[in-house]
């Protein structure tokens, strides 16, 4: 019902008729100018007044204000449309942060490692040395491997090195075959017949 009234008040002022109203939360812009708001606590949808030296007020006029507090406010025909509280948004913050790290220092006292898990120096050094006997293994495998490996690639190479037989085809037609049957007419007729 006091909400009501104080909406009822507010329209009243804002049309310039003679409304009481009843001022509740004050506050002091950074400019020195003393402000007050009909609602209980500085928010969103409440009306803001400028209260001048005399008493009087008025309705605050359309702008971006601050006060001194650190609370900052939009306003628009003396309705508060955005408000926000810097100094009150930085003090829960930094008391959130306190508050996380009292929980981690307490945490970190109460925590035991576990180093079961973990190698000891000698262990490691062991492991270390086992490493490197298998890789000098392996390298020496490797290596001679790689001897064979240009041992065999040589003896191929000189292999193909060497010149390569060529294969000559004669011509039994072009070539000329003397017969000696002992009977001179036979031979030349045996001549005759490989000529041709």
């Amino acid at each position: 019902m006091a909400k009501s009234k104080n909406v009822l008040n507010s329209i009243r002022t804002l049309l310039g008729m003679e409304a009481e109203i009843e001022l509740i939360a004050e506050a002091v812009l950074e400019d020195g100018t003393k402000i007050a708001t009909d609602s209980e606590e500085w928010v969103e949808g409440a009306m803001a007044y400028v209260i001048s030296e005399d008493g009087e007020k008025m309705p605050l006029p359309t702008g971006s204000y601050a006060t001194q507090d650190g609370v900052k406010m939009d306003v628009v025909d003396g309705e508060i449309t955005a408000i926000s509280k810097e100094e009150a948004v930085e003090e829960a913050e930094s008391k959130d942060k306190e508050k996380e790290d009292e929980e981690l220092s307490s945490e970190s006292k109460e925590v035991e490692v576990d180093l079961s898990a973990y190698a000891t120096k000698e262990q490691l050094v062991e492991a270390l040395g086992t490493l490197h006997t298998e890789l000098s293994e392996m390298i020496s495998k490797v290596v001679a491997e790689n001897e064979s490996l240009k041992e065999e690639l040589e003896s191929v190479s000189k292999m193909s090195a060497v010149k390569p037989v060529k294969h000559s085809q004669t011509n039994l037609s072009t070539q000329q075959v003397s017969y000696n049957t002992g009977n001179p007419a036979l031979d030349m007729i045996l001549e005759l017949k490989n000529n041709n």
